[in-house]
């Protein structure tokens, strides 16, 4: 008997098999995200996946859950579609479909009490306590929230320039390297870019790949940036810590995910930085396990 855990990413989803505990076979495949793939497309994607699993001595039959996070699912026709896809594929096992922040959560911290803060190209920030309890703040989309990711720092940079551009903001040197990455020359070409119809958040993500190291220490503009995107994740962090913290002096494992907090060493720097001067009650851990185990270990 195996389990199946399942990590649906922005743009491919990751499966992992698990026997007795163990890790015994890992594929991918195309995404899964309900709100951003055709259905048709889910649907060979999933099929490709368990042809790969079937061809390794994994039958349907013998497996006895399957454990899915992804994004997308708070859409109410996203569950009822993957359970019955996989149906179709000759599953009767049970099927949890959870987010794919609470898979993370659970393959970063297992059972224990923890913290998994994520800042890729959007934010969020997931607590579990001892007994289990989960808790979120942030995440609440690129629209309304997402507050220290990938796409707040591209959009804050992108507003950085074109108010430089007509002396409502300082001067930065953050104009060359975007204008550069989008194949731009002015300002009027940028926001025929920005608002082009075929533009998504992760276009605007992107740009934060921009704020490089060198520039947020020499650009005012680049490392007020910085500031404020660390300010942000730290701020995440602390109002968890109001839900899950049980006792005095309590430290909590905190765990990071996402390219802007791993990859920006200037941006992970101030924000440990700013968990050290608010004394909150964490310390930085390796995660156990990636999503993929994580949504496996739901069932």
């Amino acid at each position: 008997m195996y389990r199946i855990g399942m990590d649906g990413g922005g743009t491919r989803t990751r499966l992992a098999v698990i026997e007795q505990e163990q890790e015994r076979f890992r594929c991918e495949t195309g995404g899964i995200n309900y709100n951003s793939f055709p259905q048709e497309e889910i649907r060979e994607s999933l099929a490709k996946a368990i042809d790969d699993v079937k061809e390794k001595g994994f039958l349907p039959k013998d497996c006895e859950g399957i454990g899915i996070g992804a994004a997308g699912v708070s859409n109410p026709k996203a569950s009822p579609f993957l359970t019955e896809v996989l149906r179709k594929l000759g599953f009767t096992c049970p099927i949890v479909i959870v987010g794919d922040q609470e898979a993370a959560l659970a393959g970063a911290v297992g059972k224990r009490a923890g913290i998994l803060l994520i800042a890729g190209t959007g934010s969020v920030c997931m607590a579990q306590d001892g007994a289990g309890g989960k808790y979120r703040t942030g995440g609440f989309g690129h629209i309304i929230d997402d507050a220290g990711s990938a796409y707040a720092v591209g959009r804050d940079i992108l507003t950085a320039i074109v108010r430089a551009e007509d002396g409502r903001g300082q001067a930065t040197a953050l104009r060359e390297p975007v204008f550069q990455m989008l194949g731009v020359e002015n300002s009027g070409q940028l926001i025929a870019y920005i608002y082009d119809t075929a533009r998504t958040k992760k276009d605007i993500a992107a740009v934060a790949s921009c704020l490089s190291e060198e520039l947020i220490r020499t650009d005012a503009a680049a490392a007020e940036i910085a500031r404020k995107a660390a300010g942000e994740l730290a701020l995440l962090v602390e109002a968890v810590l109001q839900k899950v913290t049980s006792g005095a002096g309590e430290r909590i494992p905190l765990f990071l995910e996402g390219g802007l907090i791993l990859k920006n060493r200037e941006v992970n720097c101030i924000f440990r930085r700013l968990l050290e001067e608010k004394q909150l009650p964490v310390y930085l851990a390796e995660k156990e396990k990636d999503a993929a185990y994580g949504a496996a270990s739901l069932v």
